[in-house]
């Protein structure tokens, strides 16, 4: 797989990238990590770091997995950039090739697009927020991790 994102022929890249990785998943754990504003050292802001990789017998094309979620919704030890890049990801070359790829590009465009009119949108975030973490963190913390949504998206 490593070998193909870095060295497929750019003529068959995307061809090669869909046989041996679920692309779709692939673009919307960038989308979704790149809307939560991940600050943690992983794939998704170029570091290679804070995630695994799962191939399966049944389904063997690889997928993304997150740990380490720590650092999101503008929370954490460092202070995200609501205006950072969308293709942060793109700093590490082989990714750089997957999200930049025009077989992928307009894809992940869509999957951001969606993502943020659905999933992250106030109406589905907000409760999702409260329900999860509300026993745990005041008011005044929650209103922050929904603006920051708000303000990312």
């Amino acid at each position: 797989m490593t070998n193909v994102l870095t060295n497929a022929p750019a003529e068959t890249f995307a061809q090669q990238v869909e046989q041996l990785v679920n692309v779709e998943q692939w673009l919307r754990w960038f989308a979704v990590h790149t809307l939560l504003g991940n600050q943690e050292t992983n794939l998704s802001n170029g570091e290679g770091d804070d995630y695994s990789l799962y191939r399966g017998v049944h389904a063997p094309r690889f997928i993304l997995l997150p740990h380490d979620l720590d650092t999101v919704f503008g929370l954490g030890d460092s202070s995200p950039d609501i205006n950072e890049s969308i293709f942060l990801a793109a700093t590490q070359a082989p990714i750089g090739r997957l999200l930049n790829n025009p077989a992928f590009t307009g894809r992940y465009y869509a999957i951001l697009r969606e993502l943020i009119a659905t999933t992250f949108s106030p109406a589905q975030i907000n409760p999702l927020i409260d329900q999860v973490v509300g026993a745990y963190l005041p008011a005044s913390v929650r209103d922050q991790m929904m603006q920051f949504i708000v303000n990312r998206s």
